[in-house]
This record gives structure tokens, C-alpha cells and sequence, in this order.
């Protein structure tokens, strides 16, 4: 698989090339353990199905489950397969596999769903009380066993303090986020880079209240689940409200609530993670 360029664009780490008019491919950041970021996946899986989508459809919801983890020496082909074509709502399913010395692997399955635009009444959760991004100081950040690449097109800024102590805390946290780099004026497009950032913190949250310095964390995302609720531009700063609520039998439960920064709520997700601690 060629190499992305020397500079990390969000724009084309979710971009996918068409093979054929339902088949698409992408190309993927390597990770330092040897697996591919689940977010970027399922970004592209996402962006697979919004490029089958009728025009004029928002995308409305998306799910993924995460089956095997991704090899980065190999491409990724993504199937989509439509479910439902309405007059209002579309749904298809996409697949990602990988041929690894000529033996299929199919690594993701996802649902992508789409909405007309209609006009109804209005109500939203209430943005929490935060500083600016602007008061915040950018923060070093690594998410536990990815590439440091993979943040590296996200400014990501932490209203108190950064995800790096390992003191036990309470299992929430508030990020602001944003590409560093412009993106297209599609509106699909910003959808698909929401998918790849949630993925980076999410889990994070539940490991909060276990925190310990002499903990090995060995993990990964089982599923994610994303709701759209208004208009928004992921090259804009958005507030990540998250919490988590359980961790048990080696899996955590997050959710999270994102933000405009003028108060919109814009998306609600949800992740089920596996994450096994490893007292050194």
C-alpha cells in the first residue's frame, strides 16, 4: 500500500477511491502496533456509502462493529450493499475487507442511514459551562496502543487537565476538537472526519477511574454508534462532552454528546470497547 503524504490531511485519511459502482478502496495510516486505526475505517466505510447516497439525503445515523483488526501492509476494499431506498430514508450496509495472501478478511461491517431534509419543531441537551479552546493549551496525546500519527490532523485541546496522568479520576472528560486543515464544503465529508476523531478519546473515559502507573492496557474498539442531529463543519471547533458508564467483564460502555461552539447539539455517540488491564 503507497504511503500518505509526508503532511496528515483529516480530508484524505477518510477519502476512499471508487472501484467499481459499489466497491471502493482506501488508503490507511499505519499503526505503531501493526493494526490500522479503527476510526479511520470506519471514516471510510461511512464515506463508502455517503458516495451511493441520493443527493440531497443528510446522513442521519451510523453503527459499526469492529469483527478483526486491520492490517496497514494491506488494502482495505470497502462493499456496499443497499438496504433500503425510500422516498425519505436510505440505509446500506457496508463491509471492509482485507485479502491477506489470498485469504479474505472481512474486518468491519457498518450501517449507514439517510434523511431528507425536513423542517420540524426543536429541542437539545443543554452545552455544558467550558472555557474556550482558545483559553485551553494544546495537549500531547497518544491514544493507548495507535500510531502518534493519527492525531496528528485533529487539534485536540482539554478544558482541564489532558488524558496523560495515570492518577484514578472520574470517568468523564471534555475535549475540544477540530481539523487543523480546511476541509472540502461537503457536508458528508465532515461527517465521516466526526467518525474518525470520536474514535480516538471515546474509550479513554471508562479507563479514567482504573487509572494506575504500573497498569498495561491491551485494547480495542468492539463497536460505535453515531447520531446526526444539525448542520456542522468539523473544521470549526466542536465541544466533546463524554462520559462513561460502566466498565465490566473487560468492556466499557462510553457516550458522548458534541457541540458547535456556540451551543448546537450537532452529534450523540456511543462505543463498546474491550480493554483488558495488565498489572506490570
Amino acid at each position: 500500500m503507497s504511503e500518505l503524504a509526508s503532511k496528515l490531511l483529516l480530508a484524505d485519511l477518510v477519502e476512499v477511491a471508487q472501484i467499481s459502482k459499489d466497491t471502493f478502496s482506501g488508503n490507511c495510516l499505519a499503526g505503531a502496533t501493526g493494526r490500522i486505526f479503527g476510526g479511520q475505517v470506519a471514516a471510510q466505510a461511512m464515506r463508502s456509502a455517503t458516495l451511493i447516497s441520493p443527493e440531497k439525503r443528510d446522513i442521519h445515523s451510523f453503527s459499526c462493529i469492529f469483527l478483526r483488526p486491520g492490517n496497514p501492509e494491506y488494502e482495505v476494499r470497502y462493499v456496499v450493499n443497499e438496504l433500503r431506498d425510500g422516498k425519505s430514508l436510505s440505509t446500506y450496509r457496508v463491509d471492509a475487507y482485507q485479502n491477506i495472501e489470498g485469504k479474505e478478511s472481512l474486518i468491519l461491517t457498518s450501517t449507514s442511514s439517510f434523511h431528507i431534509q425536513e423542517e420540524s419543531q426543536s429541542f437539545q441537551d443543554e452545552m455544558p459551562a467550558v472555557i474556550s479552546p482558545e483559553e485551553c493549551g494544546p495537549a500531547v496525546y497518544t491514544p493507548p496502543g495507535s500510531s502518534s500519527r493519527v492525531r496528528e490532523p485533529i487539534d485536540l485541546r482539554w478544558p482541564d487537565a489532558p488524558p496523560n496522568s495515570m492518577a484514578p479520576s472520574e470517568p468523564r472528560q471534555m475535549t475540544w476538537f477540530k481539523s487543523r486543515d480546511k476541509l472540502p464544503d461537503e457536508p458528508l465529508v465532515h461527517a465521516c472526519a466526526l467518525a474518525y476523531v470520536t474514535d480516538l478519546t471515546l474509550a479513554y473515559t471508562a479507563h479514567r477511574p482504573l487509572n494506575n502507573a504500573k497498569t498495561t492496557l491491551n485494547g480495542a474498539s468492539l463497536d460505535h454508534s453515531m447520531h446526526f442531529h444539525r448542520p456542522f463543519r468539523a473544521d470549526e471547533w466542536v465541544l466533546f462532552e463524554q462520559e462513561a458508564n460502566s466498565f465490566s467483564g473487560a468492556r466499557s460502555i462510553s457516550s458522548g454528546k458534541i457541540f458547535t461552539q456556540d451551543g448546537l447539539l450537532i452529534a450523540s455517540v456511543r462505543q463498546e470497547a474491550l480493554v483488558r488491564r495488565k498489572i506490570d
